[in-house]
């Protein structure tokens, strides 16, 4: 998997490149393939930043500590009582937490990456989070619109029409990135 993964840096370059009118090809996918410097620097990227999403997503689970709290699990309280919403509203604010960490931890550095690969790999690892969480509140209000959408993915078909669509659109969202390497 992880040699395949700047693949997804190439899809957001793509993006990138959409969203910033410039010429834009099917083979910016392959881009981060280019010659074995750029691949195992994107590699070295993308495992950094995966590997610091779960820790921090696995320190915030609130699920977790829950099922510590109650010494059971969900699937062991099979009725509907206080443990069993316990279990949903933690269940429920793991996703939310996650979501952000998503949003913060890999969205916006990989976004970043893909418009300019020139900077130094601690800038896309540790470089964006100031700002990240300063402009995440107008992301989740994209995602909240976007959730009848991504919701309709269940169903494999739209998922060919929304996940460009959504992509396109965060990558647009996130223009203070661009703003931010213009004055670097």
């Amino acid at each position: 998997g992880l040699c395949v993964s700047p693949m997804i840096n190439g899809i957001y370059k793509m993006f990138a490149n959409i969203v910033n009118q410039k010429p834009c090809d099917i083979n910016d996918i392959f881009y981060f393939f280019g010659n074995l410097k750029r691949f195992s620097r994107t590699v070295l990227i993308n495992f950094d930043l995966i590997i610091m999403f779960i820790l921090v997503s696995d320190f915030i689970n609130v699920y977790d500590y829950a099922c510590e709290w109650l010494d059971s699990d969900y699937f062991q309280s099979l009725g509907f009582n206080f443990e069993t919403l316990v279990f949903v509203l933690a269940g429920f604010v793991t996703l939310v937490i996650n979501v952000l960490l998503y949003l913060i931890i890999l969205n916006y550095p990989l976004i970043a990456y893909g418009m300019d690969d020139s900077k130094g790999v601690a800038k896309y690892i540790f470089g964006y989070y100031g700002s990240a969480v300063m402009n995440l509140w107008k992301t989740v209000k994209l995602l909240l619109s976007f959730i009848w959408l991504i919701l309709s993915c269940f169903f494999v078909a739209p998922a060919f029409y929304v996940v460009p669509y959504l992509l396109t659109s965060l990558t647009n969202s996130a223009k203070w990135l661009f703003k931010l390497e213009e004055y670097e």
